[in-house]
């Protein structure tokens, strides 16, 4: 979905988790730090999530 390599994302899990913003695991994630990653993703954090409302409607609850 994201349009990265598989090693790339490898790659980032293992430098947020280095920066202590998360805990990866064997297939899990856990999210440590929620401030710390929206500061790293800056402008562009919700894009994704706002072009998919607009294409498809209203995403469901969490």
């Amino acid at each position: 979905m994201l349009g990265e390599r598989r090693p790339g994302i490898t790659e980032a899990l293992h430098k947020f988790d280095h920066l202590g913003l998360i805990k990866a695991r064997r297939g899990r994630v856990k999210i440590l730090d929620r401030a710390g990653l929206l500061k790293i993703a800056g402008p562009v954090y919700g894009v994704p999530e706002t072009e998919d409302a607009r294409l498809f409607g209203t995403l469901p609850a969490r």
